[in-house]
């Protein structure tokens, strides 16, 4: 192999070495980015009577369990999967008198963010290969 062959071949490698040492950093990207815009959605859709729930939607704290990349958000709020999934009125006897539908904010969060993710996966190769020079 000629020398300009060799260096073209170790330019390339070095190149593919760089790729692979980059993939816990662009994990950690596209996750996050995929839990912020999942809440963003399910923060919008959440219901603003008192801003109690609204406002206690938090991130979760970027992780690695195992080979996978996990990250998302979450809300302690008591009430919460009522508002969510929807909950019977009651009157004083105790008798159900109706039923308030739920709002399934957290699962249009979700699909939001599942939705997203091709376009995350896509900018951030885009990213890789801009740095790397491919």
């Amino acid at each position: 192999m000629n020398p300009e062959n060799q260096k073209a071949l170790a330019d390339f490698r070095r190149k593919l070495e760089g790729l692979l040492g980059d993939f816990d950093e662009s994990a950690h990207r596209v996750v996050t980015a995929q839990a912020n815009a999942g809440l963003l959605v399910t923060r919008r859709e959440t219901p603003i009577k008192t801003g109690h729930l609204h406002h206690n939607w938090i991130r979760d704290r970027y992780r690695r369990v195992g080979n996978a990349h996990v990250s998302g958000y979450s809300n302690n709020v008591e009430y919460g999967q009522y508002v969510n999934y929807g909950h019977r009125t009651v009157n004083g006897a105790k008798e159900t008198t109706g039923w308030v539908e739920g709002r399934f904010m957290l699962e249009k969060g979700v699909n939001a963010a599942e939705r997203q993710l091709p376009a995350l996966f896509d900018a951030e190769i885009n990213r890789i290969k801009r740095e790397l020079g491919f």
